[in-house]
């Protein structure tokens, strides 16, 4: 019996769950800040915040890969250049597209509560893959 196997399934049982937690968490959080800045109420926001996430999780997939390519040593020791890098990407598609999904909002407060959202979560992330995810 091949028991690496059992290894990445035991891992992928535990890790894939943490992560669509870590998901809700961050599309919870996103929405109450869209919220807290007056954009919308929070059932909109709620849908708001999870189509941005959702869009910016795929750009990131497109992303990685590419990187993987051109830099594999500096994503395997998670550089802060990457995490910058990935920060920027992220609010230009979130800010992007809610700029697309609320057309009222002034320009400024909605930029605004997009890059106040994605500092707390990528706060939140960070700590996340630092304290947790690594010591798996």
């Amino acid at each position: 019996m091949k028991f690496f196997l059992l290894d990445g399934a035991g891992a992928l049982i535990i890790i894939i769950p943490i992560l669509i937690v870590a998901m809700f968490v961050v599309i919870l959080v996103e929405a109450g800040i869209i919220v807290y800045f007056k954009l919308n109420n929070f059932k909109r926001a709620l849908a708001y915040s999870s189509i941005v996430n959702i869009a910016s999780l795929a750009v990131g997939f497109v992303l990685v890969p590419a990187l993987e390519r051109r830099f594999h040593n500096e994503i395997e020791k998670e550089s802060l250049w990457v995490w910058l890098l990935f920060f920027i990407t992220t609010v230009l598609t979130e800010g992007l597209l809610l700029m697309l999904m609320i057309k009222k909002a002034p320009k400024q407060k909605v930029w605004l509560a997009v890059i106040v959202m994605n500092v707390i979560t990528y706060l939140l992330l960070y700590l996340f893959v630092v304290y947790f995810l690594n010591r798996f």
